[in-house]
């Protein structure tokens, strides 16, 4: 019988790790999803193995990790299809949902339970460091990550909200840079001091006494200054590969001028390039996209408006 599962994941932001190369849990973190910055694919029936879309290299990977995971033989006779997804490596977590995509999709195609977090990861083989994206795929919403030990195959979520929906994310990325990923971002990590213990403690306090309680009581203004703080802080950590608590002194200064348009909510996700704002609602989101087009250094940048996740991935199935 003919199948066509069709699968759209939310994007995700990651607001910065709190804790690695120390003892204890590693790759602690705050990140959160989004709806319209993500991937969207579709498996279908077919005589042979197929990949077609942007990123199908990588999907095709990704297919033959599941086959081994599942001992085929063979790759799965089956057609996929990526019909949209952002760049690469533009701090949206694009190759983590691309990855469980693929990985859910072809589990929903063959009738394979995979709604479990880590059997999911073990199906994409992702969840290395931050297992964010992971629940983020499964769940939606603002996600605090607790981190893994050395044992386990995907980190904890010890916390997790939903986002006030009217509530705006205005992404602002330059076209032609990119953020650090596979190997060179491996390397980049082993390479950096562990982030100190008082540090740690510093950002989980920021999470449980401000952000938190924050989104919880739709308070906009309290939750965007606690982002603020905490990407600053958790950028530190990484000054002695970014050079700064950003990833570059264009990044830095475009956050400055969001920051002086009135928006305090304001960082950059994961390595970069992309910077987000907080937007307390639709029209505030508007403004502050005309008011970044009258800045000439910005007019180039690629701007989008996208609203919280707080369900997951959808998943469609037609017969």
């Amino acid at each position: 019988m003919s199948r066509t599962i069709k699968i759209q994941t939310p994007g995700r932001l990651h607001f910065g790790l709190s804790s690695f190369g120390g003892v204890g849990r590693q790759f602690s973190g705050l990140g959160m999803m989004l709806d319209g910055a993500g991937v969207t694919l579709q498996v279908s029936s077919a005589d042979s193995f197929e990949v077609e879309g942007p990123h199908h290299k990588r999907a095709q990977d990704f297919a033959l990790a599941f086959a081994a995971h599942r001992q085929l033989p063979s790759p799965p006779t089956c057609h996929i299809k990526i019909l949209s997804a952002p760049p690469d490596h533009v701090g949206l977590g694009v190759g983590t949902q691309l990855g469980l995509a693929v990985a859910a999709g072809l589990a929903e195609y063959f009738k394979i339970p995979w709604r479990d977090a880590d059997l999911l990861s073990q199906m994409s083989g992702r969840g290395k460091r931050s297992a964010i994206g992971t629940y983020g795929f499964l769940h939606g919403g603002l996600l605090v990550d607790a981190g893994k030990l050395p044992d386990e195959p995907l980190g904890k979520i010890s916390a997790r909200e939903t986002v006030p929906p009217d509530w705006r994310l205005v992404l602002i990325r330059h076209p032609a840079t990119c953020g650090l990923a596979g190997e060179r971002e491996t390397q980049a990590i082993a390479s950096l001091p562990p982030v100190p213990a008082e540090v740690t403690r510093h950002l989980q306090q920021l999470i449980d006494t401000q952000i938190l309680p924050a989104v919880r009581d739709a308070d906009w203004q309290g939750f965007s200054e606690g982002i603020y703080l905490y990407g600053y802080r958790a950028g530190e950590c990484f000054a002695a590969a970014q050079g700064g608590p950003f990833a570059s002194p264009e990044i830095a200064e475009l956050i400055e001028t969001v920051r002086k348009l009135g928006i305090p909510g304001v960082g950059q996700s994961s390595w970069g390039p992309t910077v987000f704002a907080i937007a307390k609602d639709e029209s505030s989101a508007k403004a502050l996209v005309g008011q970044l087009g009258q800045h000439a250094d910005i007019q180039h940048c690629h701007i989008a408006i996208c609203q919280a996740n707080n369900s997951g991935a959808t998943v469609h199935i037609e017969s």
